[in-house]
């Protein structure tokens, strides 16, 4: 049981960093769509918003994985 709550730690770990790190860089898309650039090639503003789409649902989606998991070992660990 205790290698198993390890491993769960470790995933719970992983999938925070992971979803803090996909949020960065979403936000830095992001950022790239609101500051003005002179020569900006068609379907940048596409291209980039759909990237940082893609980048923040990634990063929903482990920060809730995380969250589910740490409620798991959060029952584990009563019982």
């Amino acid at each position: 049981m205790e290698k198993k709550m390890k491993i769960l730690t470790d995933k719970i770990s992983d999938y925070q960093q992971f979803g803090t790190v996909l949020l960065a860089v979403g936000a830095f898309f992001y950022i790239g769509i609101i500051i003005p650039k002179m020569d900006k090639v068609a379907g940048y503003n596409i291209g980039m918003l759909i990237t940082s789409i893609l980048f923040l649902s990634a990063s929903i989606l482990f920060l809730g994985k995380a969250k589910k998991l740490k409620k798991l070992l959060d029952e584990w660990k009563e019982s």
